[in-house]
């Protein structure tokens, strides 16, 4: 069952994996540039799924269709990392490739929960990678992700700062953000998952990162602040 509110571009769907009433609310510029009918994919639940309407001009729901593509797309992150060496090209080919993977899905469906989903596939990451960090210190833990994020292409991280129990540090062409325009927001929450778990993971504290500049945002750089208890 599905309807649509066509003023508000609320739409009702309910979705026949998790059996739930999921309301979600269509862009303003949704139907721009479309070939009709088209798609629009509204991702939510635990694990991830997604239900798809297809819309003609007038935004008429013509039909839908469910699907687990985050799911699955998850399930090749938690594989990652299981074989190859820090800076190897095996090692960077998968890392990239899964990176790519989890950001071009999640991307693609831009959904109010973005930053739970990119935050999500960082965590990961970092789970997945958190044995290739060797240090037992936050301080030697980020000169670590300081050579991780280059040796894979990932970014230039520099102005390492170390403040009492707090550090600030710049990311130079992150990935995360690399491709994106100005969207005038900070949306590094996929660098800020895997950073968070990498650390917490190997030394047993809690952090907290907080994204203070980013170039998604207009900024020179994403600059970040670090603190832990």
């Amino acid at each position: 069952m599905y309807k649509i509110n066509k003023s508000s571009r609320e739409v009702e769907v309910e979705c026949k994996f998790c059996k739930e009433k999921i309301v979600f609310t269509l862009p303003e510029n949704v139907g721009e540039n479309k070939n009709y009918p088209f798609p629009y994919r509204f991702v939510h639940g635990e694990p991830y799924h997604s239900v798809t309407v297809y819309l003609d001009k007038q935004l008429n729901i013509r039909s839908t269709e469910f699907g687990d593509s985050l799911s699955i797309s998850c399930e090749i992150l938690h594989n990652c990392g299981d074989e190859g060496k820090l800076g190897t090209p095996e090692f960077k080919d998968q890392v990239l490739k899964s990176w790519i993977t989890g950001f071009i899905t999640t991307i693609n469906v831009f959904t109010k929960d973005r930053e739970e989903i990119l935050n999500r596939v960082g965590r990961i990451l970092g789970d997945k990678y958190a044995k290739h960090f060797n240090s037992k210190d936050v301080q030697g833990i980020i000169d670590e992700f300081q050579e991780f994020w280059k040796s894979n292409d990932f970014g230039f991280v520099r102005n390492i700062t170390k403040k009492d129990d707090q550090i600030l540090f710049d990311i130079v062409d992150n990935l995360e953000v690399y491709y994106l325009p100005n969207m005038y927001r900070k949306l590094c929450f996929l660098t800020n998952g895997f950073l968070k778990v990498v650390i917490e993971k190997n030394l047993g504290i809690t952090v907290s990162i907080m994204e203070l500049q980013c170039t998604a945002n207009g900024d020179p750089q994403c600059r970040f602040s670090m603190k832990w208890d």
